[in-house]
Parts: structure tokens; sequence; C-alpha cells
């Protein structure tokens, strides 16, 4: 059970991605086994495994869906699991990590994967997830660390996304590119792989090379992920951004919206809002902006920095999201934190605070050019003047 259940949380980047297992009518089968555990857990209130592997199926519909209640239910039910079982219990305690990771309360997900990997170090799944969570923290050395060993496993499906994560983070885009397209292609020679499970590569190859200036390869990418898994809406959503990019507002309006029939979140709200302001529509933009404001504000999840920072360019809530940002700093500093916070620092005025917090955001290179281009705004507006990173 413990290599079925970590399987679950192998391909997740912390940003909130999860393929399918490779089962093509996933949602039924496991909807079907999410009542089938229920069943079994409540004619055992000491049952541990029931309890695990039902957090997993929770964790992993949550994922698929956004679906708050799900990944509230993965995180209730592995902390069951592990209450019940304290010993021998590693998968129960991977699984509350990736609903923690899911609901992006890194720090607490950091403690109890290092006590997994204190108990079991030469598990690359463990390593890999444990190294993640470590970027996600800004522990970038550590990260480095948990990383370099494996290198002879980077092509293992469990472990090769997160490594090319990292690869990214180490400013190593062309590797990170590569090693996915060599993890999808193997997936896609495998026996009964899902399309949901291909689809997902491409989503990730296409944030990717969107990341990194390359509209055309993030385009591809996208495309190739709708031709094998039609209607998915990360890839539906993905594809509106690049079209708003390019200033095809009715494309992005077409495609945001069917994105959003089938899976509401941030990012899609967050499309839609900016084709309403292009279109002039200011109720629908109203609408949307509010919903973001929501999901910032009104979710018992960690900070979604994106929706933050959508927020700000607006002029909405700055003094709320520059405490909270700074707060996040507190446990998670990474260069994505130290960013969110330069930026509120900017919209409040105050600039020099904003520029000591961008250069830590820049000092190490994640090869995020957003990053780079708030930045270079922060040092323009301060004159240039050289400070001290925090």
């Amino acid at each position: 059970m413990r290599t079925w259940l970590l399987r679950l949380l192998v391909l997740l980047p912390a940003a909130g991605c999860t393929p399918a297992p490779p089962v093509a009518t996933l949602a039924s089968v496991r909807d079907a086994d999410i009542r089938f555990y229920e069943a079994r857990a409540a004619r055992d209130p000491y049952g541990a495994r029931d309890r695990a592997m039902l957090a997993a199926l929770y964790l992993e519909r949550g994922r698929a869906t956004g679906a708050e209640a799900d990944l509230a239910a993965a995180e209730r039910l592995a902390r069951a699991s592990t209450t019940t079982r304290r010993a021998h219990n590693e998968a129960a305690a991977s699984v509350l990590a990736g609903a923690l990771v899911a609901r992006h309360r890194f720090a607490e997900a950091y403690t109890i994967m290092e006590a997994v990997f204190a108990r079991d170090s030469g598990d690359a799944v463990v390593r890999a997830t444990l190294g993640e969570i470590a970027l996600e923290l800004g522990r970038y050395g550590e990260a480095d660390q948990l990383f370099g060993p494996l290198r002879l496993v980077a092509l293992a499906p469990a472990v090769g996304p997160r490594y090319a994560r990292w690869l990214e983070l180490r400013g190593e885009s062309g590797a990170a590119r590569q090693l996915l397209e060599q993890l999808r292609a193997r997936q896609a020679e495998g026996f009964r792989v899902s399309p949901e499970q291909l689809a997902w590569y491409d989503l990730r190859l296409g944030d990717l090379a969107a990341r990194h200036g390359r509209p055309d390869l993030a385009e591809s990418a996208f495309q190739r992920g709708l031709a094998v898994a039609p209607g998915d809406p990360r890839l539906l959503a993905a594809r509106g951004r690049l079209a708003l990019e390019r200033g095809a507002t009715a494309e992005a309006r077409r495609l945001g919206e069917e994105a959003l029939a089938l899976r509401y979140d941030p990012p899609t709200l967050m499309l839609l809002a900016e084709v309403a302001e292009q279109e002039g529509d200011s109720a629908r933009r109203a609408d949307y902006v509010a919903a973001v404001e929501l999901a910032v504000f009104g979710t018992t999840s960690g900070f979604h920095r994106a929706a933050a920072l959508f927020l700000l360019d607006r002029g909405i809530r700055v003094a709320e999201i520059r405490e909270r940002a700074l707060a996040d700093l507190e446990t998670r500093r990474d260069a994505q934190g130290y960013d969110l916070a330069a930026w509120a620092a900017y919209k409040a005025g105050d600039l020099r605070a904003a520029e000591l917090l961008a250069r830590a955001a820049t000092a190490r290179d994640v090869g995020d050019t957003s990053l780079e281009r708030r930045a270079a705004i922060i040092a323009r507006a301060h004159g240039g003047n050289p400070g001290v990173a925090p």
C-alpha cells in the first residue's frame, strides 16, 4: 500500500497540478472507490489503512477539480490515520503532506516529510518530495542537497517532474524542458496511460515555455495536450491566457468561459476579469474581481500569490495583502514570496522597502521573467539606489 499511495503524490508540483492515474474512466472509478472506502471507514472507526486510502482518493480528486472540500477531507482523514497508527504509517503521512501542499501550507508539510525522510532517507520519492517542499519554502541550498543525488533516477516518473522543477529554479530551463519531454514520451509508450496524464505533461511544458518567453512553444504544448484530452479546463485557460496576451480577446473569453464551466479556480477568474477590462465590460469585470478577492481572503487554504498580485495591480486591499505577504515570509522565504512582498510595498508607496525585497527576490535566478520585470519597475521608481537585501 505504501508505494501505491506515494504514487498518488509523485507528479504534483507544489503549485497544484497532478496527472490522473493510468485509468481511462478516472472520475467514475475514483468516485466509486471513494464510496467503497467511505463505507469501510464507517464500519471501522480505527481503520488507519482505509482512512489513508480514502484520504489519498480525496486528495487526487481535489487536485483534479480544485474542490477545497476534497482537500480538507484528505487532510482530515490522513491526520486520523496517522493518529490511529503512528508507527509504520509513512504512506498516510505522505498523503497528509500532499494535502497540506495542495492547500499551500508548506511549512507544515515540510515538518511531516522531514520526519518521513529521517526514517527512510534512501527512498528517492520521499527525497524528491521533501526537496520540492524545500524549494517552495526558499530553502534552496537544502533542495540542492536533496535533489543532487537523484540525477541517475531523474527519468523515474515518481521523481522526474519534481527534478525538472528543481532544474528550472536553478536556471536550467532547457534541461528541465528536455527532461519533461523525455518523461512524456516514456509515458506515451506505456501501457494504459490515461490521456489526462499525458495532457498534464503538456500543461507543465507549456507553462514552462510561457514563463520563459516562448509563447510559440507554449501554444504547441497546450494544443498537443488538448488533442489527447479535449476539454481539459487548465489547458483551455492556459490557451486563453496566451490568446489574451496576443490581443485576441474574444478567443480568450471563449476559452476562459469554457474552462470556468469545468473548473472554478483563481487563474481562470483572473483571465476573465482581464478580458472584461479590455472589452470595457465594467459589470462583468467587477464580478470576476470580487471572485478573485474571495479566493485570496475567503479560503482556509494558504495564500494564493498570483491572485494577490492581481489585486495589487488594481490597488485592491493593498495594506492587507502586504501584511499577509510579510507574514508569509516568516516561514516561506522563496523568490516568489519576496517578489510579492516587494510589489505590495511598491503599491503601498514604500519604495525603499520594495527595492530591498525585490533584491532578495532576484538574488537567485529562478528564471521567472515577471519577477525581473517587477524588480526593474521598482528599481526605476526608487532611482536605482543600492540597498542591502534582507
